[in-house]
Formats: structure tokens, C-alpha cells, sequence
């Protein structure tokens, strides 16, 4: 049980999106006020994994999701397990129980929060309860794009769709996939265009099959590519994976862990007739993504 009273932030914070961005920004500005810490409560597993027996695809693994919490401006991050006890927990119990835990001296939650049984407690009912256990309540309003609220489930959407635009928007960073690069058959090699490759990508949301301009985190260093998410049909692979060609790279870099985080869609996956015919879209493909590098860098200054 704590014993130092805390401002408490809601939410399951996949993706660390803009509109979990403005609770942390309400959370920041209230901490100036009376000089508290903040805690993060979140859960390990998504609750519609127990509650409608589906995994969803997470943006955030739970390693990346912590560490933006504390970047956020979260001094601790409890996540717990979702159970089907803290599923069957009544409102009232864990109204009781951010009091009891947590010494909740200020409770912040979106405007869609639910909790307690079968979802059924609302923002209007935590504020409530919070005068009922003694803690002050704020809500935060919507964070809009496009004139909708941003969500975890439209930026999932936005990923899969290929439009990883509207999907960094709605973010605020770009959408990113990590994976230790393995040694798989090295085609790329051979026609001229090495490919750093990475499949298991923590089973986040896959981005539609295609080509994309990207960025590329190799420890302390980033470089620009482009990476091709599907299947490669002009060989007749089946296996899904993640392949980007670094620009002016040509380190082995087998085994190692890297980021590569997804800034525009070029164009979708094709079927080539000869790899000569593939070549050469490989190239156009680089030569559009140097462009489009070159344009983003222009417009920064």
C-alpha cells in the first residue's frame, strides 16, 4: 500500500499516442500544483485478450510502452495482469482500490475510460466515486485527427492500411518494427540490393504489403532505407517478412538488434515478371525514397 499520496493515470496506453500524450500533459501540469509524483496504472495484457478471448496486435510492446511512461512523466509504472478478479471487480471496489493502493490524491482518465464489471464504469462515475474516496478527478477531452477521436484501433487501422502517415500523426513519432537482423537467403544480395531482414517484430500490427520509406535505428546510429514488408511473390516466397535496404550501408550487421521506423508508403507489393524487371523497380524505388529524404529535409529548414 502507498503512503505517499499520487496522481494517478489511467489507461491501457497502447501506442502512447497523442490523446494518452494529453493526459500526461494534464498529469505534468497538475503535479506543478502540489508537488506529487505520478504513477501509471496499466495492464500487462490487454484486457479484450480475457474478456472477448482475442489478442490484439499491439503497437507498443510492453518494454517500449514502459519506458515511454516514465519518458511521459510517470515516477512509476504498475502493471498488473488482467485477470478475470479485476474484471468481476466492481466500480465501487476499484474506485476503493486507487485510494487504498495507490493513495490516489488526483485520478486522470480519458473521456472513453471504462473499468470495473463488464466495462460499465464511466468517466462520469469514477468522478463520482472519486468525491465518494476522496480524490480529485479529471477527464481529459478528445484529442482529434480528421475530426475523430485518435485511438489505438484507428492507428492499428491506419498500419495496416498502409497509411502510415495518418498513423505517425495520430502517434506523434513514427510507427516502428524491431527485430534482430537474420541470415535468411540473401537474395537481395545477389541482385544487388542487401537487405537487413527481421520476421518476429514482437507481433505488432504488420503494415500493408508493400514499400516504404523508412528510418533505421542501429544502436546510436540512423540511416534511411527502404523496406519491403510482404512475402516476395517474384520468387515465390511465402514467408511475411520485413527487409530494408540501408542507404550507403554496407556493414554485416547479422544478429543484431535494429528499429526501423516507417515514414511513407511508396507503393503496394507486386509480382514481377523477371528479376531484371524487379531490379530496376528496386531502383526506382530508392530513388523515390532519396527523394522524398530530400524534400523532408528541405522543409525542416
Amino acid at each position: 500500500m502507498e503512503t505517499k499520496a499520487k496522481i494517478v493515470v489511467l489507461g491501457m496506453f497502447d501506442g502512447m499516442h497523442t490523446g494518452h500524450a494529453s493526459l500526461f500533459f494534464a498529469a505534468c501540469s497538475k503535479k506543478k500544483e502540489c508537488n506529487l509524483d505520478i504513477l501509471a496504472y496499466t495492464f500487462r495484457n490487454h484486457p479484450a485478450e480475457l474478456i472477448r478471448g482475442k489478442k490484439p496486435k499491439l503497437i507498443l510492446t510492453n518494454k517500449e510502452r514502459e519506458q515511454m511512461l516514465y519518458a511521459a512523466g510517470a515516477s512509476e509504472v504498475v502493471m498488473d495482469e488482467f485477470t478475470h478478479e479485476l474484471s468481476a471487480m466492481s466500480a465501487d471496489d476499484f474506485a476503493q482500490m486507487l485510494k487504498t493502493r495507490f493513495c490516489a490524491h488526483t485520478v486522470v482518465a480519458g473521456f472513453n475510460y471504462t473499468f470495473a464489471k463488464e466495462g460499465k464504469g464511466t468517466p462520469e462515475i469514477l468522478v463520482g466515486l472519486g468525491k465518494k474516496y476522496g480524490f480529485s478527478v479529471h477527464i481529459s477531452d478528445p484529442v482529434l485527427y480528421l475530426g475523430e477521436p485518435v485511438s489505438s484501433t484507428r492507428i492499428r487501422r491506419a498500419v495496416e492500411q498502409g497509411d502510415v502517415c495518418s498513423a505517425n500523426a495520430m502517434l506523434g513519432y513514427p510507427y516502428r518494427m524491431s527485430g534482430v537482423v537474420e541470415r535468411c537467403k540473401q537474395i537481395g544480395r545477389t541482385i544487388g540490393f542487401p537487405t537487413a531482414n527481421i520476421r518476429n517484430c514482437d507481433g505488432k500490427p504488420l503494415p500493408l504489403f508493400g514499400v516504404y520509406l523508412t528510418r533505421v535505428k542501429l544502436g546510436e546510429r540512423t540511416f534511411f532505407g527502404v523496406t519491403n514488408v510482404g512475402t516476395n511473390p517474384t520468387f515465390g516466397e511465402n514467408d511475411i517478412s520485413v527487409e530494408t535496404h540501408i542507404f550507403d550501408f554496407c556493414e554485416d550487421i547479422y544478429g543484431e538488434y535494429i528499429q526501423v521506423e516507417f515514414l511513407q508508403f511508396i507503393r503496394e507489393q507486386k509480382r514481377f515478371s523477371s528479376v531484371d524487371e524487379l531490379k530496376m523497380q528496386i531502383d526506382s524505388d530508392c530513388k523515390t525514397a532519396l527523394s522524398l529524404t530530400v524534400d523532408a529535409a528541405k522543409s525542416n529548414h
